[in-house]
């Protein structure tokens, strides 16, 4: 078993294992030791997914100037992870989560918007979130003095496919969505990223 943690002062990942039905644990990729700190920094709370061939992808919640949503992945078993490197999904260092659906593909449920909580949406990915086929929002009514929809959890079910997504509404209560891959495949909404340097992206 995996476990994806982080240390909160130092803003970097860490996974703790088990192979002993959860009666010890292990401490992997300690902050001080190699380039890990380098490799990771500003980036917490990694949501995993197993894909292909049993390579591992978290992406990650992301708390450095670039504002996306962070990609690390590792082979099998997960010891040695590659550097973290931004996707194209706008982070406003916001809490993301993933699911790996039956077919293989993946849904990435997160906040459209380099800024801000709002609004909450879903991008599919049919290779481990290396690309984003569609984006779609999943609530696009707020009040206008500001709303959070936040700290995401997807699941699918295994009896009908369907795809089910709660968040915290407002910090108040528990907001929940329920649709399908092929909703999600219609799209119609963009990923509003904001690019530094002279890049031009922003939506």
């Amino acid at each position: 078993l995996l476990l994806p943690g982080y240390y909160e002062c130092l803003g970097v990942p860490v996974f703790v294992r088990s192979g002993d039905e959860f009666a010890s644990w292990t401490l992997e990729q300690r902050w001080g030791e190699g380039s890990w700190l380098l490799d990771h920094v500003s980036q917490i709370q990694p949501a995993l997914a197993v894909g292909a061939e049993g390579k591992v992808t978290a992406l990650t919640r992301d708390g450095s100037q670039h504002r996306r949503v962070g990609r690390m992945t590792a082979a099998a078993r997960a010891r040695t992870w590659a550097p973290t490197e931004p996707t194209v999904l706008p982070n406003a260092g916001t809490g993301i989560d993933q699911q790996q659906l039956l077919d293989g593909h993946t849904v990435v449920v997160f906040n459209n918007s380099p800024d801000a909580r709002f609004p909450l949406a879903a991008a599919l990915s049919t290779d481990d979130t290396v690309s984003f086929a569609t984006v779609r929002h999943l609530n696009d009514v707020c009040d206008p003095a500001g709303c959070a929809h936040s700290y995401p959890s997807v699941t699918q079910s295994r009896k009908d496919g369907s795809i089910w997504v709660s968040y915290t509404y407002d910090r108040r209560t528990i907001g929940w969505v329920h649709f399908n891959e092929a909703w999600l495949k219609q799209g119609g909404d963009v990923a509003r990223v904001r690019c530094l340097g002279t890049d031009v992206c922003r939506a």
